[in-house]
Formats: structure tokens, C-alpha cells, sequence
């Protein structure tokens, strides 16, 4: 099914794409005619996962995206001839992102979002449609890693977003023969800010990020990551059950929740070089001293990986009155026999701040739709603050 038209990019009529699993109650706030009036917008709903009971949504005008999607088609070399694989739903930026790439290059959407995702559906489907790109997640790439069946030959380029995509990882996919093009984006951008070369391809190292040319970066206090670009959201909307409140962008720089790091080609200024160091929040201190939890999120996926084993997990801080915060593991129920090991591996590996001192278990790790931990709706589980 070839869904590129599900937009109408020329026209000025407005959308607001949602979730389906949206509270009832919060879904029946979100109405056009309670948004600001503007022509030609579509509204799409963040992809963060810190909050419960509400939803934020930002104004994209089709005008913004599409120059997102062109910059990210020259990125590509994308032609007339390639197709997409669509396995992202269209009401997150990855998704949607999709349908304007496909629109403005005249390609074929392969339309799997609606189908329940697995590793060996994802193949039939490519191999059916000899798809050529195709957009995942870590979670996506996990899997197809897990299958162990080699990469469909029609594929030359899979972007994996949404979540840092760990080196292991990759490097495993890259050995089953993905062409795995590891990108760092965000909803208020409709999509890339920075993405691996379709050059990394032929090497053998773990791909840096290049930061798109219609995107302009620099680095405010404590790393935090600000951009200028014409594919920038116009304006947020946070909705709860009870108000809806407003927010204007203001003044050509938005100043992100992430924090990153920069460098330049000397050969070539224009050539700028982004590597994500974690959202603000992802940093908590213990004990008075600084411990970035995505990288202790990265070393527990490392060690189960060399285990070959697939857990889902969180490593989230917990307050503590002496040191301010604790490291805690969260883990399925039917992980409690064997986690010790795991534990115990992960404690020699780190600085005895960043140990983990307590261990939770429930029934499910909640996820979004594009695999990233529910951290509200987990703590609320586990009765944390």
C-alpha cells in the first residue's frame, strides 16, 4: 500500500496525527479548533517518554518538513528508483518523515506500519517489495541481530533512530550485512539533525554524524545542543486532560534537551560533526559526583549482548537522602533467577558511585511504539518519585 499521499503537502488544510493509544480522555482534548490557527501545519506528538497524562504536540509546518525531507533524499543519493519500507508509525516523526521523503522524490511507500513488527515479517516484506531504505529503531535492529538471517540484498541503507544506537549493535547488524546508518534527530525538527555518510558503509569503524547542511549547531552551557534551521517546529502545544498551554518558538535558535559534542574537517569547514552525549536528565549526581545514565544503560546492554541474551531493562537514579541518588536496575519478573550475574558484572565494571544498589522487578517494561522506556509510567509502577 502506497500511503505518500496520506498528506496533502501543497494544500494549506492542517492535521494533528496521534497516537491511537492515547487516554481517551486526553485524546478528546486534542481538536484543531483548540490549536492556534495556522494554515498548512501538521501537529505531531513528542516522542519523549517523561511524562504521563499529558502529551505535547508541535506545529510542523509541511513547508519545514519538506526541507527536512529533501536534505535528508540528497543525504541518501535517493532516486526514482528506490522504495521504502515504512515500519514507523506516521504519527511519530520517523514515520512521517517517511511520506514526505517519498513524496518529494516520487518513491513507492512499502505501508507496514499498521502490522505487528517482527524480525522475520521485516525480511518477507523487504524481499517481497525488494524495498531499498528502510528507517528502524535499536529495539528493530535488536531483533533482526537476534534472527541472525542475513540482510535482504535489495536494502542499501536502513537509518536507525529514535535512540543511540549502541557500537555492538551495529557492528553486529553491519556482519549480517545491514546497511545500518546510525542518525540522531528529534521531533521538533521533523527528523535528522545528523546522520552517518552513506561512505561509512565501505568502512569498518563506527560511523560519526554529519550534521545535515540545512542545519546550523552550536553548543550552549553544559554542552547543550542548540540548532538554527528552516525545518524547525513554529509551535508546542502541552496538553492534559485539564488545560491546554501554548508556547511559541522564540528568536532563530532552539536550545535542546541534549547535550552533544562538535568537531569540525579541517579540509572542509561545512563538514560539522555531531556525537550525542545524552539528554540533560540522562546526568544525575551521587554522592557529588557526575553519573551519565546512558552509558551505564549502554554497558548493561553490552554485557547481555556478550551473553546473547535479550532482556528488556531501565537503569534509572532513585533519590537517596546521603548521596542524593542511587543507581537502580529494573527488570522484567521472570528475570529474577540469574540477574545476580549480570549484576554483579556490571558492578566491577564501574566507578563505585555508578553501582547498582537495588534491583526492581513488574510483570512489563512499558515501551513507546519506537521502543524507548516509559520512565513515568515505570517509577509510577514502582512507586518512586
Amino acid at each position: 500500500m502506497d500511503r505518500a499521499q496520506l498528506i496533502d503537502w501543497s494544500s494549506s488544510e492542517s492535521y494533528v496525527l496521534l497516537n491511537p493509544r492515547l487516554p481517551a480522555e486526553l485524546k478528546s482534548r486534542v481538536h484543531l479548533d483548540r490549536l492556534p490557527k495556522m494554515g498548512g501545519v501538521v501537529w505531531l506528538g513528542s516522542s519523549g517518554t517523561t511524562s504521563i497524562g499529558s502529551i505535547t504536540l508541535y506545529g510542523l509546518k509541511k513547508t519545514a518538513i519538506l526541507i527536512g525531507a529533501e536534505a535528508v533524499n540528497r543525504h541518501l543519493d535517493v532516486t526514482m528508483n528506490d522504495k521504502w519500507i515504512l515500519t514507523l508509525p506516521v504519527f511519530h516523526a520517523g514515520g512521517l518523515s517517511i511520506l514526505a521523503r517519498a513524496f518529494l522524490g516520487h518513491q513507492t511507500v512499502i505501508d507496514r506500519s499498521f502490522d505487528k513488527w517482527g524480525a522475520d515479517k521485516f525480511h518477507s516484506w523487504v524481499n517481497e517489495s525488494q524495498a531499498t531504505l528502510a528507517a528502524i529503531v535499536p529495539t528493530q535492529v535488536f531483533d533482526l541481530v537476534k534472527l541472525g538471517r542475513k540482510a535482504p540484498h535489495s536494502l542499501r541503507a536502513v537509518i536507525v533512530g529514535s535512540a543511540a544506537l549502541s557500537e555492538e549493535l551495529y557492528f553486529q547488524a553491519r556482519e549480517l550485512g545491514f546497511p545500518v546508518l546510525p542518525t540522531f534527530g528529534a521531533t521538533e525538527v521533523c527528523s535528522q539533525i545528523a546522520t552517518a555518510e552513506l561512505s561509512s558503509l565501505s568502512g569498518d569503524a563506527y560511523p560519526e554524524l554529519r550534521v545535515l547542511p540545512h542545519i546550523e549547531v552550536k553548543l550552549m552551557e553544559d554542552d547543550r545542543l542548540a540548532i538554527q534551521s528552516s525545518a524547525l517546529f513554529s509551535v508546542l502545544a502541552d496538553i492534559t486532560t485539564e488545560a491546554t498551554d501554548v508556547l511559541w518558538r522564540a528568536g532563530e535558535w532552539y536550545v535542546m534537551k541534549d547535550r552533544a559534542e562538535l568537531s569540525f574537517d579541517e579540509r572542509d569547514p561545512e563538514r560539522i560533526w555531531l556525537t550525542p552525549k545524552g539528554r540533560v536528565g540522562d546526568i544525575v549526581k551521587v554522592s557529588g559526583e557526575a553519573v551519565n545514565l546512558l552509558e551505564l544503560t549502554q554497558l548493561f546492554f553490552r554485557i547481555l549482548s556478550n551473553h546473547r541474551r535479550a532482556i528488556d531493562f531501565a537503569i534509572l537514579p532513585t533519590l537517596d537522602a546521603r548521596r542524593g541518588h542511587e543507581i537502580a536496575l529494573v527488570l522484567p519478573l521472570d528475570c529474577f533467577r540469574g540477574h545476580k550475574s549480570f549484576v554483579n558484572e556490571f558492578n566491577v565494571q564501574v566507578l563505585p558511585v555508578a553501582k547498582i544498589q537495588s534491583v526492581y522487578f513488574v510483570r512489563e517494561i512499558t515501551k513507546t511504539e519506537l521502543g524507548k522506556v516509559r520512565i513515568a509510567e515505570l517509577k509510577k509502577q514502582l512507586g518512586l518519585p
